[in-house]
């Protein structure tokens, strides 16, 4: 499930492969994503700038100490959060703000940071607990409600996402022929 912290190779491919999963778009359209200029993440009625996802990546790598977290890896995290909390509490797996902070007390988490490290060890520990599995995951997957900017990926429904393809913006071929000087022929 998603997990921020490195070690554990058999529960990190499964966080990995989830992480991967839940990057996504909907930001096609006059209200998506893109027309709202900073938004980066929508999920569960909340919001989070591309700076606060790249803020958010560097203080968790400097807390977990090795690797490096991208802005996509905490986009993935916090787009489960919501599902994550609800198979949490149903299973009697509660993770605070202050066990995280805790757990990593030299840095000051952001609001968006602290969300995504405490969603990350609900799942490391609902993993643990056996309450999350690759088939519950898919079900994470199924009822997330997230909206994601391009440049973060594509949302396939029912799937999970793939990666954003480089560049994220490519231009529109034009069907006409160049024009010298930058003005039309007279």
């Amino acid at each position: 499930m998603p997990s921020l912290r490195t070690g554990r190779p058999a529960r990190a491919a499964i966080a990995g492969a989830v992480v991967l999963a839940t990057i996504g778009l909907t930001g096609c359209g006059s209200d998506g994503v893109m027309h709202r200029g900073s938004t980066a993440l929508e999920y569960d009625g909340k919001s989070a700038s591309a700076s606060d996802l790249q803020t958010a990546a560097q203080q968790i790598t400097k807390a977990i100490g090795s690797g490096t977290i991208t802005a996509s890896d905490v986009a993935g995290v916090l787009a489960l959060e919501p599902q994550l909390t609800k198979l949490g509490k149903a299973n009697g797996v509660v993770v605070s703000d202050d066990q995280v902070k805790a757990t990593y007390p030299k840095v000051d988490f952001t609001p968006t940071a602290l969300n995504a490290m405490r969603a990350s060890t609900l799942g490391s520990e609902l993993q643990n607990s056996g309450a999350l599995t690759a088939a519950t995951a898919q079900e994470l997957l199924k009822d997330a409600k997230v909206t994601i900017n391009p440049r973060y990926g594509t949302w396939v429904p029912g799937k999970g996402a793939s990666a954003a393809p480089q560049p994220w913006i490519s231009p529109k071929p034009s069907q006409q022929a160049p024009v010298p000087n930058g003005r039309p022929a007279e």
